[in-house]
């Protein structure tokens, strides 16, 4: 039987055949000349590259995955209405991996010096890129297919918002929605409206907010069985038709593709001020791993042995989702920069 989850996101068979057929027709500056060409054959290599990774163990399949996201940008960029006839050649990868002989997948991604891919294309995207260096584990964390697979004990996790106010009778010019995720142990006792907030300053999608308030005047912060917490939270808004307040949830948690458009709200990594691009984010990881399989070869086999490895069946979901997740990105991707 097919799960939710099946049923919600388009099978990577649906989604190669949509951006093949892109191709008869490439969108934006990819209409004709040597874009078109790039957006057609670096298409043609991500899809079989994809197709291959699907087929083959995890020991290579980073690999196939990481050449697979690379080729794709080279055909977001070349459609790209804001990419110059100079900026939609992709050259270096644009990241480097370090400390990659570190156990438990704790290596450090940085942006190289100088242009490159990752930089390019996240700056076609509108996103930022990766400034500081960042550790993968934190990178990992903002892939939603990763959530319930974390690398390591997680400061900053992607959260859920539960939207309320939608109902169209309500009269309501304040959007209010319960966020919720929040590790234990992260709102005071002594402060817990100030460390709460302190907490919330590394999520910028959820704007400016106000806590609501108990009876009691206490900020509404509660805490669920697992120990996590949870705030509810309003918003001010002139507009207080419906369609209003569902504008302010989808800011808030901006929508990811390939996840049945979950309300989450992520938060900033590499020293950033905004989130990271989900496409973007994928391609980080898989840079590092796709990295570590090549040239530390003992060192992967390590980490995907299931019987000793603690990280095994969390690289193991990661790689399988990729197949599935990051093409339906792809797709969104183009759409977005034409």
């Amino acid at each position: 039987m097919p799960t939710w989850n099946d049923v919600l996101r388009p099978r990577p068979e649906e989604i190669w055949r949509e951006l093949r057929q892109m191709r008869h027709r490439p969108p934006g500056r990819a209409s004709s000349g040597d874009r078109r060409a790039t957006f057609t054959s670096s298409l043609e290599q991500a899809e079989q590259m994809f197709r291959a990774a699907a087929t083959v163990g995890y020991a290579t399949r980073p690999l196939l995955l990481f050449y697979g996201i690379s080729q794709a940008g080279r055909a977001v960029a070349a459609a790209a209405v804001k990419a110059g006839p100079n900026d939609y050649m992709l050259g270096t990868h644009g990241i480097a991996t370090t400390d990659m002989t570190a156990a438990n997948l704790t290596q450090v991604i940085e942006r190289a010096k100088g242009s490159g891919a990752f930089g390019q294309v996240a700056e076609i995207l509108g996103s930022p890129s990766l400034p500081e260096p960042t550790p993968l584990g934190d990178i990992w964390a903002t892939i939603p297919e990763a959530i319930e697979h974390p690398l390591a004990s997680i400061a900053y996790p992607i959260l859920t918002l539960d939207p309320l106010d939608l109902d169209p009778y309500v009269i309501s010019n304040r959007p209010r929605g319960i966020v919720r995720g929040i590790p234990a142990g992260t709102v005071t006792e002594e402060d817990p409206e100030g460390s709460l907030r302190a907490f919330l300053s590394c999520y910028p999608g959820i704007g400016e907010y106000e806590l609501v308030p108990l009876p009691d005047g206490r900020p509404n912060i509660q805490t669920d069985n697992d120990g996590r917490a949870w705030a509810m939270v309003v918003w001010e808004e002139s507009d207080s038709s419906v369609i209003a307040r569902r504008e302010r949830y989808i800011s808030v948690t901006q929508p990811v593709y390939g996840a049945g458009h979950r309300p989450l709200i992520f938060p900033c990594v590499g020293g950033n001020q905004a989130v990271l691009h989900p496409l973007l984010a994928w391609w980080a990881v898989l840079h590092a791993l796709s990295n570590l399989a090549r040239y530390q070869p003992v060192r992967w086999s390590e980490h995907i042995a299931v019987d000793t490895s603690k990280v095994a069946v969390a690289i193991e979901v990661l790689l399988d989702e990729a197949v599935t997740v990051v093409p339906d990105l792809i797709w969104h991707a183009i759409r977005e920069v034409v």
